[in-house]
Parts: structure tokens; C-alpha cells; sequence
């Protein structure tokens, strides 16, 4: 994403987000997200955002 900006990363590190964690991953490790972890996400966007299931725009993550 930042190289499609023109931007390198030197370093980057996420350790949470919400109430996802990457405690169980190694160093360049990376997983799909389960089901229940998108729809958790997809869930708290629309709290945030105001939207209800019937008029969000997000039904496509």
C-alpha cells in the first residue's frame, strides 16, 4: 500500500488490532483472517460508522 504511494517502509509493526493480537505469529508470519474475525471487524465498523447491516457499503470485505 505505502509503495503504491511512492513511500518505502522501513520498519512496521502492528501488534493489535481491536481484539485481534499477533501473539501466536513468528517474525513474517501472516494468516488469513477467519470468518469470525471479518465479521467481528465488519461489526464494529458499522458501530463506529453508524450504519446498519441494510445500508452499509462494506458488504463486500
Amino acid at each position: 500500500m505505502c509503495e503504491a504511494v511512492g513511500h518505502t517502509v522501513i520498519t512496521l509493526h502492528r501488534s493489535k488490532i481491536g481484539d485481534l493480537t499477533v501473539k501466536d505469529l513468528k517474525i513474517g508470519e501472516w494468516r488469513y483472517l477467519r470468518k469470525e474475525e471479518v465479521k467481528k471487524i465488519k461489526n464494529y465498523v458499522y458501530l463506529t460508522k453508524g450504519q446498519t447491516k441494510k445500508n452499509n457499503s462494506l458488504k463486500n470485505l
